[in-house]
């Protein structure tokens, strides 16, 4: 079993997500208290609770969660290679084409990766 932890940013203000919460809670019942189309009764109750959900959820987002989850094996970084015509076009700065920066480029990514991760390339 693979085991993952969930948590917020460190320094995360627990008392004020928690007063902010409580705010947006109170005013989202007061402000969709009101229903100006005739809705069945599911829906009313439904709508408000999705919209008050979805505004938590964007409070709490910004405590930055992350989830975590150890690497057992080998890690892999993968590099997109762009094969299209415009990679034989000339660069600028040094006089040579695009696809021999993209090569100095993945070269140094190896360089800088080296004994950490395996490094991919893909077309």
């Amino acid at each position: 079993m693979i085991q993952t932890s969930f948590h917020f940013a460190p320094n995360a203000p627990w008392a004020v997500l928690l007063l902010v919460t409580a705010a947006i809670v109170a005013l989202a019942v007061w402000a969709y208290r009101f229903a100006v189309p005739p809705l069945p009764l599911a829906a009313r109750r439904l709508l408000p609770a999705l919209r008050i959900a979805a505004l938590v959820v964007l409070a709490w987002l910004l405590a930055q969660p992350a989830l975590e989850r150890p690497s057992g094996g080998a890690r892999e970084l993968v590099v997109l290679e762009d094969r299209s015509g415009s990679m034989a076009l000339p660069e600028a700065p040094r006089g040579g084409t695009r696809a021999a920066a993209a090569e100095r480029a993945v070269a140094d990514i190896r360089r800088a990766w080296r004994g950490r991760a395996n490094v991919v390339t893909l077309p």
